[in-house]
């Protein structure tokens, strides 16, 4: 068999397990009921000119704690300060980040030395 007849004859099986899947959902109870329900609302809905969304804003005037989280940033946690004391002068240092001029110049006089060996605290 080549491989396209044997892709078209697998394809064809799935979508004859996916009919009689459809086939017995169609059949349930709770679905016929589900799908009068909605097709009556759709109905009522455009019988009052209105749309799905301003339907959805009237049931739910203020949206849920889940949908303003999804577009609000979580505020970024504050970072520890760390204390610095240059060994040669003595001069002390208090800085939330690495990107402090007084610690950009002392990395410049002393590339040799990790600045994280002058942490204090």
């Amino acid at each position: 068999m080549t491989n396209k007849l044997q892709q078209y004859l697998q394809i064809k099986e799935k979508k004859e397990q996916l009919q009689v899947e459809i086939d017995r959902i169609e059949q349930s109870e709770s679905f016929k009921e589900d799908l009068k329900f909605f097709k009556e609302l759709e109905d009522l809905i455009e019988l009052h000119g209105k749309t799905k969304i301003e339907v959805a804003e009237l049931l739910n005037p203020t949206p849920t704690q889940k949908a303003i989280a999804s577009f609000t940033k979580a505020p970024r946690k504050a970072r520890a300060e760390r204390h610095y004391k240059n060994p040669h002068t003595g001069e002390e240092v208090i800085t939330a980040g690495g990107n402090h001029t007084v610690l950009k110049q002392w990395r410049k006089d002393h590339p040799e030395v990790d600045l994280k060996d002058w942490i204090v605290q």
